[in-house]
């Protein structure tokens, strides 16, 4: 057997071996719900307002991609999540393809995501700063994907 098949095979168990072993640890600092389906964010009528934001991030293909609204612009859909500093957020996690870790250690937030389940965590916002999420590789490659997964600007109120 070649060496490229014999770790493909090997990486493949080992996959399989561990995906009971996360769907335990998925439950994470956020608490989880048995189905995907989830509405779309009331519209706010301004930043300056102290009501939680709520954001949807769905992972695909190693790309965060989060859907919002904004006072000034609507319905907004992109791999780059700008927030409010010092604001209340509300996170709906999900997966549309693999398991994906979503780390966001400034904020306190650390969670599994799992295809087929939805995720609901919230954070406070700090002060304005931009971060970069990283690819956790659960695989341990980061051959078919890049490194940062998406972005989060947290900016001024102005």
């Amino acid at each position: 057997m070649t060496n490229w098949l014999r770790r493909g095979l090997l990486t493949l168990l080992t996959l399989a071996a561990a995906y009971p072993l996360l769907s335990v640890l998925a439950a994470g600092r956020c608490d989880s719900v048995a189905s995907t389906a989830t509405s779309h964010p009331g519209a706010r009528e301004s930043w300056e307002s102290d009501e939680k934001i709520v954001v949807e991030a769905r992972c695909r293909n190693f790309v965060w991609y989060f859907q919002w609204i904004t006072p000034h612009a609507g319905l907004r859909q992109d791999f780059q999540l700008t927030l409010p500093a010092e604001s209340e957020v509300e996170l709906r996690l999900a997966s549309d393809d693999y398991i994906y870790a979503f780390d966001l250690d400034t904020f306190g937030v650390r969670q599994m995501v799992i295809p087929g389940r939805t995720y609901h965590c919230q954070f406070k916002t700090g002060p304005p700063q931009s971060i970069e999420l990283i690819a956790d590789p659960l695989c341990g490659f980061r051959l078919f994907h890049d490194e940062v997964m998406g972005k989060i600007l947290v900016a001024d109120r102005g």
